[in-house]
């Protein structure tokens, strides 16, 4: 794994785009966590988070901020598709994994 350069937010910058190239080592295995959200109110913001745990220990963590779209006086929305999460393990995965997925209302 290669740092490319530190990262700092300023006051007041919400978003941060950083352009970098990576090289290509040796082989992985590419996890595919698929996130649908059930009976979630509509018109709302929800952040979504999905951990990964090796052997019991965190990993890997991925966070996105979905919208949950609908109409102001629908009752809920039975099923929402979020995203696929992707999680790259660079070696070989005897170990246990475990995944952790989390989803909380913004304000």
């Amino acid at each position: 794994m290669r740092c490319v350069e530190d990262i700092s937010f300023t006051a007041c910058e919400e978003i941060k785009c950083v352009e970098a190239g990576v090289h290509i080592d040796d082989e992985g295995h590419m996890l595919t966590i698929p996130v649908y959200l059930y009976d979630v109110c509509p018109c709302r913001e929800v952040i979504v988070g999905v951990q990964v745990y090796v052997d019991g220990r965190l990993y890997a963590m991925k966070t996105q901020k979905v919208y949950t779209g609908g109409c102001r006086y629908c009752r809920k929305i039975h099923e929402k598709y979020v995203d696929d999460f992707y999680f790259l393990f660079t070696e070989l995965c005897d170990e246990k994994i475990s995944i952790k997925m989390l989803a909380h209302y913004l304000y």
